[in-house]
């Protein structure tokens, strides 16, 4: 029998199959192993990129936090403290300068129950000097050591403060400091002699408190006209005994509690 051609068609040429996959033989060519490991690095890489994100998120988030409030601190003074914030935020005067029992919000007589000075008249101080005063939140404590002649800011507010709190039953204008302290700040005299006596902007009970302390006359102006050299008193906290050693001292209100002191 002669050898087969080299010519024979191609179907006659036995194919070898393919075996039969089983069970430890998957179809996918890549190992199971190495796709499970190529899904963690992967997971790893997502979580990573995600985690650096979040960071430059909150770092972002801070700076300009960080940036808007070093904005608003250069954009807003504090009328009742002088700090760095709103007045309607004001973290250590809560209730509004309007609703204050203090002199100069309610002008008029004695007897108004809301006038804390007394009746400053008709009279207006006239070609007094006007002696600028810082406004750190101790203006009034600044005007009235620049009157006394004698101390500084920093020692009167602790002079005062101790004075009020030693002197809770003291009557002003028909109520008691303490009746005072509790309508204007909700605090204990306590509470209040130890805040003031490091912080906070002073006004009436200061004035009262430096009168009768010290045996001064304290009378209270605000300005007549911009150009103008005189100042129309708008409240008077008089020393309790009156003769001639006593002394005024002579305080210009501008408004937004803010003070300066008057040279006559």
């Amino acid at each position: 029998m002669a050898p087969p051609s080299s010519a024979q068609a191609p179907s006659s040429i036995p194919r070898a199959r393919s075996p039969t996959p089983t069970a430890c033989q998957p179809y996918c060519a890549v190992p199971l192993w190495d796709t499970l490991l190529m899904v963690v690095v992967h997971l790893e890489r997502t979580v990573h990129f995600r985690c650096a994100v979040a960071v430059r998120l909150v770092t972002c988030t801070d700076m300009c936090r960080k940036a808007d409030v070093a904005q608003s601190s250069s954009r807003y003074t504090c009328d009742k403290c002088d700090g760095p914030h709103p007045t309607e935020r004001c973290p250590h005067f809560e209730k509004d300068r309007e609703e204050h029992k203090d002199a100069w919000v309610n002008y008029g007589c004695k007897n108004d129950p809301h006038q804390m000075g007394g009746n400053p008249g008709n009279f207006v101080l006239r070609n007094a000097a006007v002696v600028r005063q810082s406004g750190d939140g101790s203006c009034l404590y600044h005007s009235l050591s620049y009157g006394l002649g004698n101390t500084d800011a920093t020692s009167l507010r602790v002079e005062l403060a101790l004075f009020l709190k030693h002197m809770p039953g003291l009557e002003i204008a028909g109520d008691s400091l303490e009746e005072w302290v509790r309508w204007d700040s909700n605090l204990s005299v306590d509470e209040y002699a130890r805040r003031q006596s490091t912080a906070g902007w002073g006004g009436g009970i200061e004035m009262a408190c430096c009168s009768h302390m010290k045996n001064i006359n304290v009378h209270v102006y605000t300005s007549v006209s911009r150009s103008s050299s005189d100042f129309k008193r708008i409240s008077c906290f008089n020393a309790p005994k009156q003769d001639r050693r006593v002394r005024t001292i002579h305080v210009l209100y501008q408004g937004g509690l803010h003070y300066d002191a008057l040279q006559t």
